[in-house]
């Protein structure tokens, strides 16, 4: 099952996706953060797409609406990062990168 907010569902949901790794980047995270991020997540189950928040990334004057996310948007909530809103799918692959380097490197 994999949850994130999606304009063709019209919102945020969980669905099964088939997924082909020549096509997505997945980013291990640890296994002790996965019950807090699933509490938020299904928090926030059924709320809108955030279509007009997703122009804000060309359009800054696009105001973000806190009840309504996008896909890189709700993981970066749910994962408790500063200012959810800003993040495109790129730039939260590259910092949950750099997250869990610094993550993994303390833990050694």
């Amino acid at each position: 099952m994999s949850g994130s907010a999606s304009f063709v569902d019209k919102g945020v949901r969980l669905k099964y996706i088939p997924y082909d790794s020549g096509n997505w980047d997945f980013v291990d995270l640890p296994s002790e953060w996965e019950e807090s991020i699933r509490i938020k997540f299904n928090s926030k189950l059924e709320l809108p797409y955030d279509l007009l928040g997703n122009f804000g990334f060309i359009f800054p004057a696009f105001d973000n609406h806190r009840d309504a996310y996008f896909c890189s948007e709700i993981m970066a909530e749910c994962i408790n990062l500063e200012k959810p809103e800003l993040f495109t799918p790129g730039t939260l692959k590259y910092t949950l990168q750099l997250v869990m380097e610094k993550y993994n490197g303390t833990r050694n």
